[in-house]
């Protein structure tokens, strides 16, 4: 029992670790998409997270999956970030330390969304963080957007 545990044990941290990051990127991506949504309307960045929930282009602040607190924000550089494995916030600057280790897991806010070539992949999850009008505006938005591609469902969950 004890060596199949031993065994076992760097693998299931693996699956976390990747189950984390995957979290990032769907959070990262509703940020994305409520900061892209902001800027087209009003024509400026968001000042902060909070002005993004307040105008209603956000439900509710994502929150780091590798911490209990909101994720990072830089609207002059146009970056969301969290702390990554390490859990220190390295200001979203260096992703990859000297050892080649994975510090903050970095994210445009820019329009370059986290996406697999050649287009954006936009799921019913990462609507889900928008507001219902929001992703509803996001959605018209990728109608006209060739580059943008809906997976199965994401319109759906909005009904």
């Amino acid at each position: 029992g004890r060596l199949l545990v031993a065994l076992e044990a760097p693998a299931l941290e693996q699956i976390e670790l990747g189950e984390r990051k995957a979290l990032f990127d769907i959070r990262a991506t509703q940020v994305a998409l409520a900061c892209e949504l902001y800027r087209r309307t009003r024509h400026t960045e968001a000042a902060s997270l909070p002005n993004l929930v307040t105008a209603g282009y956000l439900a509710r602040i994502p929150e780091d999956p590798f911490r209990q607190a909101p994720l990072c924000y830089d609207p002059h550089r146009r970056l969301v970030w969290s702390v990554g494995p390490d859990g220190e916030d390295d200001g979203g600057r260096d992703p990859v330390g000297a050892s080649g280790a994975v510090r903050d897991l970095v994210a445009p806010t820019d329009g370059r969304f986290p996406k697999p070539a050649p287009g954006v992949r936009v799921n019913r999850h990462q609507l889900a963080g928008l507001s219902q009008d929001r992703a509803a505006a996001w959605l018209s938005l990728t109608r006209k957007s060739p580059s943008v591609q809906m997976q199965r469902g994401a319109r759906e969950s909005l009904r």
